[in-house]
């Protein structure tokens, strides 16, 4: 089964229309395939009905989807908040180098002096 598949993001959309009545989905990923055969990861950005600011949180849940008699996807079952390498998105990875083009030094060498004292005396 693909889970990027459109019509498995439409049936998890109205699984979670149809169960979670008290939220608000405003976003979803592209769900992604997990190492078992039909079940997907997906995450979304949602926020509470009943909360009064505009606050957006996100979920990563995984899905096992089930095929119907006429080929047409259903979530069997839902399982908990989770996290992992699907559940994450994939950001870009930052640039390594400074605006001169030069790799920046995470960590300077610690430069040691045998004549300087810079010990901290007990009190």
């Amino acid at each position: 089964m693909n889970c990027s598949d459109l019509r498995v993001l439409v049936a998890i959309a109205k699984f979670n229309l149809k169960v979670f009545k008290s939220t608000v989905f405003l976003d979803y990923w592209t769900p992604v395939n997990w190492s078992k055969p039909k079940e997907c990861d997906i995450a979304c950005k949602f926020r509470s009905k009943k909360e009064k600011s505009w606050h957006e949180y996100r979920n990563f849940r995984r899905f096992r989807i089930g095929v119907k008699e006429d080929c047409s996807y259903v979530v069997a079952s839902v399982g908990w908040w989770h996290s992992g390498i699907n559940a994450t998105l994939q950001r870009p990875k930052l640039n390594s180098t400074l605006s001169t083009g030069g790799p920046k030094n995470l960590n300077p060498p610690s430069i040691h002096d045998d004549e300087i004292n810079d010990t901290i005396p007990m009190v």
